[in-house]
């Protein structure tokens, strides 16, 4: 199942009243729009931009931006942030009305970056440096005044219904990611939707993104059941909100058979790769045709499976599909005004929600099913000439006189399946230096690189989770370069002492892996 929760933060007694009655499904529209457009806290100062995740870790350009929205200027001497970052604001400092500044890791860095030309960013408006460092997955940011009173407050995550960000735009090109920005500075900015990603702008306004009409809310996206039986159909969920009234509410999905997966991109050509490594890859025609994506429209009309009417939860159910076959699906709608949204957003990498239908692997040669689901099952979709060029066309390890870089591409698209869970639109490659294709055509050691809001949540041997996600999973064939077969057993012992006795070292452990 794929459930999207988003917890309201309270700022001082009249935002937390806000937050919760606009969490009330049952809300008129008129009450939503009290609650959409309040301001946040109980002054005119506003968490503006949040740049968390430069996509150049070199960088130390990450930076909170504050805005007053109010008519007077505001003595911000005495403030501080009491969550997330570490920071009190020096005496006679005052944000103007209308005024912005920001408050940074590092403010040489911010303004060597910012400074252009004849623009520089001023010297009064850019602050710091804070102590401790704005998470990449998310946090509480609690802003204070002198008396100790909450002015304002966000609680940020990354993936939908929050924008996604920390990867270079484009991805060939270091030092360009985005930072969330709030849309309009009336709008109440600890709900999600009201956050867009776009190019940073320290201490000014947030041009790319400024519209006082957001259009629609979407949150709260699941799918019943979460793994499918064949034939089984499927409840599609989420809630939508929007103080001008909703149009509709649609949903394209594609059914992806199993053997005939649908790459998102193409790889790029050997020679491509080894002119220019950061390539762009190009986009699959046929994963972008409309002609391959159904159209049905959701219902909150307490009929056709929707469970009630009226309460800004649309509902669609969509057929039954075959054992193994991969379901996407992409949500759109508008207010009355014209304006609309889409869910994912468009910086999402992920692209769509999916899951997966699904019958459980079956028995095999004499093992039996319960055999088989003894160790953790990951299945990875791909197209079979992906994973055959993958494996087998090999790419020189060395490049004129250093390692080649195009080794480290992750060429190849795929859809990781575990635990009931769908990481779509991933990507992989081979990894190992003068090892890589030894031993035949016999099993490669691999890595899968997940997407950004959609990290992997892996499970250790007594099936809890790990304490954080991995952007990237790593997997060993089972031997060595000299084919010393037990060579899995010694290392994977090792690291399991290591960490028993306090010494870093990687987490790992054995799964059942299948392709289709």
């Amino acid at each position: 199942m794929i459930s999207i929760h988003v917890t309201p933060s309270p700022s001082g007694a009249a935002c937390r009243t806000k937050r919760l009655l606009f969490l009330n499904l049952r809300l008129v529209a008129v009450v939503f729009l009290l609650c959409a457009v309040a301001p946040a806290g109980t002054g005119s100062v506003v968490i503006n931009e949040i740049h968390c995740n430069p996509d150049d870790e070199t960088e130390r350009v990450e930076f909170v931006e504050l805005h007053n929205g109010g008519a007077d200027d505001v003595d911000l001497s005495g403030w501080y942030f009491d969550k997330g970052i570490s920071y009190a604001f020096p005496q006679r400092t005052t944000l103007p009305a209308g005024g912005y500044l920001i408050v940074t890791e590092s403010p040489e860095a911010v303004r060597a970056k910012w400074s252009v030309g004849r623009f520089s960013l001023p010297s009064d408006r850019v602050l710091g440096p804070y102590e401790g460092r704005l998470s990449n997955e998310g946090e509480n940011l609690v802003l204070c005044n002198a008396s100790g009173e909450i002015e304002d407050e966000v609680d940020y995550r990354i993936g939908f219904p929050w924008p996604t960000v920390g990867d270079a735009v484009p991805t060939n090109s270091s030092g360009t990611a985005y930072s969330m920005q709030l849309v309009h500075p009336d709008l109440d900015n600890g709900i999600a939707g009201n956050w867009r990603s776009a190019s940073p702008t320290p201490t000014g306004m947030n041009h790319a993104v400024y519209s006082k009409n957001v259009g629609p809310y979407m949150d709260e996206v699941r799918h019943e059941p979460g793994q499918p039986l064949s034939g089984q159909p499927v409840t599609v969920t989420i809630r939508v909100t929007d103080p001008d009234g909703v149009i509709g509410v649609s949903l394209e999905y594609q059914v992806v058979a199993p053997g005939k997966y649908i790459p998102a991109f193409l790889p790029t050509s050997q020679a491509v790769l080894d002119d220019n490594p950061d390539a762009p890859p190009a986009p699959n025609p046929r994963y972008h045709n409309s002609a391959d994506w159904i159209q049905v429209f959701l219902r909150d009309d307490g009929a056709d499976g929707d469970a009630v009417a009226g309460d800004h939860v649309y509902t669609a159910t969509l057929p039954g599909q075959p054992n193994r076959t991969l379901v996407r699906y992409r949500i759109e709608t508008m207010d009355l005004l014209g304006k609309g949204t889409m869910a994912p957003r468009a910086d999402d990498a992920a692209l769509n929600f999916a899951y997966f239908v699904y019958d459980g692997v079956p028995d095999y040669e004499g093992f039996s099913f319960e055999m088989l689901q003894s160790l953790p099952v990951h299945l990875l979709l791909t197209r079979s000439e992906d994973m055959r060029q993958a494996s087998d066309e090999e790419i020189p390890q060395f490049a004129a006189a250093g390692s080649n870089p195009a080794r480290f591409v992750y060429n190849w698209r795929g859809t990781f399946v575990y635990d009931g869970v769908v990481y779509d639109n991933i990507r992989y490659r081979l990894r190992g230096a003068n090892g890589r294709y030894l031993g035949g055509s016999t099993k490669r050691s691999m890595r899968f690189r997940f997407n950004r809001g959609h990290y992997f949540q892996a499970l250790d041997a007594d099936g809890e989770p790990y304490p954080a996600k991995w952007r990237t999973l790593t997997t060993a064939k089972g031997f060595d370069n000299r084919l010393t077969l037990t060579y899995s057993l010694n290392e994977h012992i090792n690291f399991h002492l290591f960490n028993k006795l306090g010494v870093p070292a990687p987490y790992s452990y054995y799964f059942h892996f299948r392709v289709v």
